[in-house]
């Protein structure tokens, strides 16, 4: 046995040019942009092909290049070291940049890194250690005998509890421990240890079969101050003794979880009472009771229990600037995605105080930061803020010229409310946030808001990255807590209004403005440091590429290119084509050529249709992706056909007819213009985009053949159906979203008969492909299965596809390949006149 706590292997070392890489293996590779280095000498990212993930660290300085296999998505990565975690071999790698050596340390469970520093947390449980290593310095301390470790809220305490629940406190800066015990502690279940901001206090959260004990940490002494029973016979609600969203609220509440006692999951076979009364089902009331975490508090000082629970279907957030406890609860809407919640404010003895509002229940509506005592929310196509203390209510945006949802969605216009929820910390008086247009900063000492960009002069949409800000979750919230890094400034991207090109620039503090880059292609995964950002660019005929872009400088270097095989892809091209028709009406396209185009020759061409395309143009695909719920449009191209994605703007009330209209009036026009085959056209969409073509099928001949994914063919009894996985009715899709009726079926049966393909089933000649899932309840799967029913009533050409143990998007690779290869195989059978395949004939052997 070795005795060794780790040991040292030397990692292959390849040199190589640091553009590019090593040579690769055809088939679709995929890469995510990991992270860089301060000084900007070190990138990583993560490369996936065929499904084998290997993590890339390009050492540009010193033109070094290391590949390691099946890391995790978590890395910590310094100037001096690299710090990566394999899950399936339970192995931690720590990677000196400057010798290229690395340590392996086995049997690890998992690792933490601490803060910004460069220490980390190595959890050994299989061999009950726990090491605390500090990178800079080179120094490791290990603890042996670990059950469980908890750590101060500022993370500079370690709290090491052992089997005999003594523990030793540790200063992460130095490792120095000191063990505290009490026989009070001896079987229970340590759970949490609970500590304030500034370490002042400290609180154990332990218990047994029966009770909730809480123990003060004090002056290196423990003393028990408050027990409880885990049920709460009165309310008929237990406390969850996961205690995963436990908060120390001030130095004498603390903040926990309590859920229905009854925990047992509904069966199948158990009798479901469904009460019209109540305007939704009793099974559907109690699935919800059973899964929301309501509240309790336990007042320490004064040794009180107190219990938020209801019978009702409650949530609460907690505001812990201000101490505000927020509760809710849901109005039945079943015409909502999100029904309605009438908002309360509580004092900490569960009594109402206030009634804040009636609002939309879309939890990205609301923000909340630990720094600022307001509640900001979303409604009427505004941002307010709600000050508890005031009991004020303030829109924030109300003058600002620009709207804060996406506008291009018709429906946003019907649906109360869908706000963008991007807020940013820049201080603790300050947010940051960006419109349609513009990015707006909001004082809330000054309780200004101010614009920061020109989007609106430039006709472009700029967005702050994520990239500036350090992303935590915070307790009983909305949202996650999004503070500026600290860098000298902001790191927008933009976009023109037409997607035809992206770029980067910087906002600085005082409002000084840097544009950085501009191109014609899509720019994503974008990180940063001080001095560097490195992003991803893709185009129709560049294949993602990682690139270092100099801040000081202005250089741009790529560092690896994906799919570097695919050499054809250069020679593709597409554009974006916009125009008006003869009634004024707005028109477009992305139009994807064939590979080696004569504008002589003619060509069929595949329609893939949904809503506006527009932000797709730039799309890269690799004739070995697949991807479920769409074409790959690069087999297309490659064998001789046209991709033509239209962009469809809809009529409020006439869904149907709009996307018919649009795709019609776009067919017309690039059939005349480009070198399109009008006879040999086929029409491809996957959900609402199936729906769609089940509907243009049913009003024109145009289309020579058609698939149809996971479609809708009857909108009346789409309205009634109930999806099993969410347990809500389909109608809000109707009247609130994609299918923009605006009504319900009762109040506006033309608009859903006119709109239904069912409606005009009879007046189909396209040769129709139905796919779908056995297990789809998004679009439920019988819904294929009824346009399949009624074309073969009528004697029309129509086959299905019924994928067993597949939902709205097909999951198994070979479902895939085999739905990718039968669509293909439909296309060319009408459009280019190959031969019938076998499966058409023959069925399954």
């Amino acid at each position: 046995m070795k005795n060794t706590f780790f040991y040292i292997v030397f990692l292959l070392v390849v040199l190589v040019c640091p553009t590019y890489g090593q040579a690769q293996t055809k088939g679709f590779e995929r890469i995510i942009n990991d992270k860089i280095s301060d000084s900007g000498n070190v990138v990583t990212f993560f490369s996936k092909i065929n499904n084998q993930v290997t993590l890339i660290a390009k050492d540009i300085k010193r033109n070094k290049s290391y590949k390691m296999s099946n890391i995790v998505a978590q890395t910590v990565l310094t100037e001096d070291y690299l710090v990566t975690f394999n899950f399936y071999n339970k192995q931690l790698y720590i990677l000196n940049f400057e010798n290229s050596k690395i340590d392996t340390i086995t049997n690890v469970s998992a690792f933490e890194s601490i803060g910004e520093s460069q220490r980390i947390i190595i959890d050994r449980t299989a061999e009950n250690r726990l090491e605390l290593r500090d990178l800079k310095k080179n120094k490791r301390w290990g603890f042996s005998d670990v059950k469980k470790y908890f750590f101060s809220q500022d993370k500079m305490e370690l709290f090491v509890v052992n089997k005999k629940n003594e523990i030793r406190l540790v200063d992460v800066t130095n490792g120095m421990a000191s063990t505290i015990m009490s026989r009070e502690l001896d079987g229970l279940s340590i759970k949490g240890i609970l500590t304030s901001k500034n370490n002042s206090a400290a609180y154990i959260m332990a218990h047994d079969r029966k009770e909730l004990s809480i123990f003060e940490l004090k002056n290196k002494r423990i003393n028990h101050i408050f027990n409880r029973p885990l049920l709460d016979s009165e309310t008929k609600s237990a406390i969850d003794t996961l205690f995963y969203k436990t908060l120390l609220m001030d130095s004498s509440h603390i903040a926990i979880t309590v859920k229905k006692a009854d925990d047992r999951p509904l069966s199948n076979k158990e009798l479901q009472i469904w009460r019209g009364r109540s305007k939704k089902s009793e099974s559907i009331t109690d699935q919800q009771i059973r899964a929301n975490d309501q509240l309790a508090l336990i007042d320490l000082k004064n040794k009180k229990w107190i219990n938020f629970f209801s019978d009702k279907s409650k949530e609460f957030r907690i505001n812990q600037a201000s101490q505000t406890i927020y509760g809710f609860e849901w109005n039945e809407d079943l015409s909502k995605q999100f029904p309605k919640i009438g908002l309360y404010q509580f004092d900490k003895n569960n009594e109402k105080l206030e009634s804040v509002g009636v609002f939309n229940g879309a939890h990205y509506n609301y923000f909340q930061t630990s720094r600022l005592p307001y509640l900001f929310y979303f409604k009427n196509k505004d941002w307010y803020y709600y000050d508890p203390q005031k009991k004020q209510h303030n829109n924030i945006t109300e003058k600002s010229e620009d709207v804060f949802f996406n506008k291009e969605n018709e429906y946003a216009e019907i649906k109360e409310d869908e706000g963008y929820q991007n807020f940013g910390i820049m201080d603790d008086n300050s947010l940051i946030f960006h419109g349609f247009n513009d990015v707006w900063q909001f004082d809330t000492k000054q309780k200004k808001l101010v614009k920061r960009t020109r989007g609106k002069e430039e006709y472009k949409r700029y967005t702050v990255q994520d990239c500036n800000f350090l992303s935590t979750p915070i307790q009983w919230s909305w949202n996650y807590e999004k503070v500026a890094v600290g860098y000298k400034n902001l790191l927008l991207k933009w976009v023109s209004e037409d997607y035809k090109q992206e770029g980067l620039s910087l906002l600085s503090k005082s409002g000084n403005f840097t544009p950085l880059l501009s191109n014609k292609s899509q720019i994503i995964q974008i990180q940063r440091s001080e001095n560097y950002i490195t992003y991803i660019k893709e185009a129709v005929n560049l294949t993602p590429t990682l690139y270092r872009f100099n801040i000081q400088t202005l250089e741009e270097q790529p560092v690896y290119q994906s799919n570097r095989w695919d050499t054809v892809a250069k020679e593709l091209k597409s554009e974006y084509v916009q125009w008006k028709n003869e009634k004024g009406e707005n028109r477009a396209a992305v139009v994807r050529y064939p590979i080696n185009y004569n504008k002589l020759k003619k060509y069929p061409a595949i329609f893939f249709i949904y809503e506006k395309r527009y932000n797709k143009q730039h799309y890269y695909t690799s004739p070995y992706q697949i991807i479920s719920g769409e074409i790959n449009r690069r087999t297309y191209m490659d064998d001789g056909y046209f991709v033509i994605e239209p962009d469809i703007y809809f009529e409020m009330g006439n869904t149907g007819r709009s996307a018919f209209e649009n795709v019609n009036d776009v067919a017309d026009k690039l059939c005349k213009e480009y070198g399109i085959d009008k006879n040999n056209l086929g029409l491809f969409g996957h959900s609402f985009g199936g729906y769609e073509t089940n509907f243009i099928i049913t009003q024109s001949s145009l289309f020579k053949a058609a698939v149809s994914s996971a479609g809708v063919a009857d909108l009346n009894s789409f309205y009634l159906t109930v999806n099993w996985e969410t347990l809500k009715p389909d109608m809000w899709r109707m009247e609130q979203q994609q299918w923009r009726l605006g009504k319900g079926m009762f109040d506006a049966p033309d608009s859903y008969m006119r709109s239904s393909p069912m409606s005009y089933i009879s007046q189909v000649t396209t040769p129709l492909l139905l796919i779908t899932g056995k297990e789809d309840y998004q679009i439920n799967w019988q819904q294929s299965v009824m346009m399949y029913v009624a074309l073969k009533r009528l004697g029309k050409e129509v086959n299905l596809l019924l994928y067993p143990n597949e939902g709205h998007v097909l999951m198994n690779p070979e479902n895939q390949k085999d739905a990718e290869f039968k669509m293909k195989s439909w296309f060319d059978f009408y459009l280019k006149n190959k031969e019938e395949p076998s499966w058409l004939i023959e069925g399954l052997p």
